[in-house]
């Protein structure tokens, strides 16, 4: 179970997989992320389109997630020499649990955790791969879910998605997450990872929930001019995930311009 397997099996679907699209039109996953990122609602719908996805932006999120670990140093702080519970909210293809095992296995760290991840889109349960310490639950975040009993709990680049779409639907997501936050353990983790702009939530969603919480430590990559906002930078930045030479779609090789906040119950 690696990144590599993940991306070269994505490769593999893509170069078999038809266009979803009957309209005539040429054949451009790069075209539909970017109508699904600027003029319309997101789409995640198509097989295909999530394996271009995946191989593009897929070693980028798990190095973020990475990075973070090593410059925050939470595992080591909290968690080792225990087994923990994790749960992802909007997990896609899980970079935060890739992130996990690869920062566990190069620490040599004396930790097993079982992952939960929940996501909306059934597409995505063709691509994952299948490992003994991860469940997946097809789940729109919108109908509820609990937050009990999880030491930690990631939210990666999934508000922003949920605000773009419909700003009422990022209110009700927000008033499910406060009620939930009251009945995290004490001493448990919220780990938000987003987009690095005011228009994309950040601001909103961190004004929201920080007063739910004893402590907030903020996060920012320092790249692309990327707003600061008193954040503790994380300046490693380069994709650290291996991936095979020949994939259709290169990955990138750096991370994005985000920011992750640490919240601690």
């Amino acid at each position: 179970m690696s990144i590599e397997t993940l991306t070269g099996s994505c490769n593999d679907i893509f170069l078999a997989s038809d266009c979803c699209h009957d309209d005539g039109r040429i054949c451009s996953c790069y075209d539909c992320l970017g109508e699904d990122y600027y003029s319309r609602a997101d789409s995640y719908n198509c097989q295909k389109k999530l394996c271009y996805y995946t191989m593009n932006y897929g070693p980028a999120y798990a190095s973020e997630i990475y990075h973070y670990l090593s410059a925050s140093q939470l595992l080591e702080r909290e968690f080792n020499g225990r087994s923990i519970r994790v749960l992802s909210l909007g997990c896609g293809f899980s970079p935060d649990a890739y992130a996990l095992d690869r920062y566990i296995d190069d620490n040599n760290l004396n930790i097993t955790f079982d992952y939960t991840g929940y996501d909306m889109e059934i597409s995505w349960n063709g691509l994952r791969e299948a490992y003994q310490n991860r469940d997946y639950e097809t789940r729109n975040l919108l109908n509820g879910f609990s937050l009990a009993g999880y030491d930690i709990v990631f939210m990666c680049k999934v508000f922003s998605t949920i605000k773009r779409n419909d700003v009422n639907s990022g209110t009700a997501l927000l008033n499910i997450l406060k009620n939930e936050i009251n009945k995290m353990n004490n001493g448990s983790y919220f780990i938000f990872n987003e987009v690095n702009h005011r228009d994309f939530g950040r601001d909103w969603f961190d004004s929201e929930i920080k007063n739910l919480f004893s402590r907030c430590t903020q996060f920012y990559f320092p790249i692309e001019k990327a707003y600061n906002g008193g954040y503790i930078p994380i300046n490693n930045t380069g994709n650290i995930f291996e991936f095979p030479d020949n994939l259709a779609v290169y990955p990138k090789t750096y991370v994005n311009k985000s920011i992750i906040f640490e919240y601690r119950k």
